[in-house]
């Protein structure tokens, strides 16, 4: 009986022998799964243990171990591989829905990646691929969970795999975007002076360092990537200098912030890099406080101020508060006619059409008191008639609110009315050509 306990143990050790030697981290499941099958081969060899001369045999053929090991090691290596083989399928099979174009598939990824964590969680590949998965969906807490475990592991993973880009900027980003402001700082910071200086990760820094109200640190930073970023895209270009403008208004030198923010507006009439659907802000609501300075430099004051209440309605205690309140006191509520716009192959004579507009202010204006945080532009067009020398105009309406559903069909309802009353003046141009014009209606307290 002892030369079977021998026989276990020495067993035993060539199995945990052939593991230190291939450096694999065995799951618990499979560890348990061969504990088993050893004590059951335990529990067989004490059932049939044979006499003292058999018990002997036993003992002595110990000595043949090269044998034994070679029969241990090819179980243990199928074993292994066939973990191997279904991981690296499962992989396989998530990439492939992750490059497809179409989101239902893109989603069907996600499964596979987490059966694929539960076979290999010590396996960098699978954790950068759910951090993938969760940054296209902008789930930012999830991301920056699983690329923080992918950067545990591996922290050069990147190098090793030039396919696989920018773990280390990834984890950034989805810090930031998360608003783990502080883990984002010193993340950017170790990656800085490790040598991964981008435009990108100056960027991000410098946003992490704005939201915890390190301006002079957040301002170096932007200009570090405004530097970096002329050999880049022109939006990453303006996306820096909108960002610098920002804090530069923050750090009240206005004179230097305005300089630049009408210099970006005059490039980009419709804000394109500030309301792109891929742009994120840390923290979301920053993006007001962005339109609010860049509408503000156009001269568009309802959507400047539109913009400013809306931050402050939601950040209420926000460090820049008092910032937005500063830009809300100089831009005074214009004139609507001041704001006209007008388009189309019939045009009105433009002052004629001012004082249309403005007989009708006050019961355009009367629609939107008592709700500053509606904001309506109003649509009027004609189609210019051989008969007619004044022209009822037809109204349209878009509005932006923060109201209930009701309240806002009220206004609407109440401007389209007040806007076919509007007596427009003679148009000029072919019979049959179309004019339009159009301004916007800021509610107020």
């Amino acid at each position: 009986m002892n030369g079977v306990v021998l026989r276990d143990v020495v067993l035993r050790d060539i199995v945990l022998r052939d593991i230190v030697l291939r450096g694999v981290v065995v799951r618990r499941a499979v560890a348990r799964h061969l504990a088993a099958l050893l004590c059951g081969a335990l529990a067989v060899g004490l059932l049939w243990a044979p006499t003292a001369d058999a018990q002997s045999w036993a003992h002595d053929s110990l000595i043949d171990a090269d044998l034994e090991t070679e029969q241990y090691s090819a179980f243990w290596e199928s074993t292994l591989s066939g973990f191997d083989e279904d991981f690296q399928e499962l992989l396989k099979k998530a990439g492939e829905h992750q490059r497809s174009s179409i989101a239902s598939q893109r989603e069907a990824a996600l499964p596979l990646l987490q059966q694929a964590a539960k076979l290999k969680p010590e396996d960098a590949r699978v954790h950068y691929a759910l951090g993938n998965h969760y940054k296209m969906r902008r789930d930012w807490n999830a991301c920056a969970t699983a690329y923080g475990v992918a950067f545990a592991l591996e922290p050069g993973f990147t190098k090793k795999n030039p396919r696989q880009e920018k773990l280390g900027e990834n984890l950034g980003v989805c810090l930031l975007y998360s608003e783990q402001f502080e883990g984002a700082v010193l993340h950017f910071r170790r990656l800085i002076t490790q040598g991964h200086e981008t435009a990108e990760v100056q960027l991000r820094f410098g946003e992490a360092l704005m939201a915890l109200g390190r301006l002079e640190e957040a301002t170096f930073s932007f200009k570090r990537a405004q530097q970096k970023a002329q050999n880049h895209s022109r939006n990453l270009v303006r996306e820096t200098e909108y960002a610098l403008a920002v804090a530069l208004d923050r750090e009240e030198r206005l004179r230097e912030s305005r300089a630049l923010m009408s210099r970006l507006t005059s490039r980009d009439s419709q804000l394109t890099t500030l309301r792109s659907t891929d742009k994120s802000y840390a923290p979301a609501s920053e993006e007001l406080y962005y339109l609010g300075l860049a509408y503000e430099s156009q001269g568009n004051l309802p959507r400047a101020l539109y913009s400013f209440r809306r931050f402050l309605s939601l950040n209420p205690d926000s460090p820049w508060a008092s910032h937005a309140k500063s830009h809300l006191r100089r831009a005074a509520k214009p004139k609507l006619a001041t704001m006209l716009s007008v388009s189309g192959s019939a045009q009105w004579p433009l002052e004629a059409l001012r004082s249309a507009i403005r007989k009708n202010e006050r019961s355009l204006n009367a629609c939107v008191a008592g709700h500053p945080e509606v904001l309506v532009t109003l649509t009027l067009s004609s189609v210019l008639s051989r008969t007619a020398s004044a022209h009822q105009a037809r109204a349209a309406i878009s509005a932006k609110a923060e109201t209930d559903r009701d309240t806002l069909n009220k206004v609407v309802e109440c401007l389209e009315s007040a806007g076919r009353k509007i007596r427009m003046p003679k148009q000029s141009g072919l019979i049959g050509g179309h004019g339009t014009a159009q301004f916007t209606i800021l509610g107020s307290p």
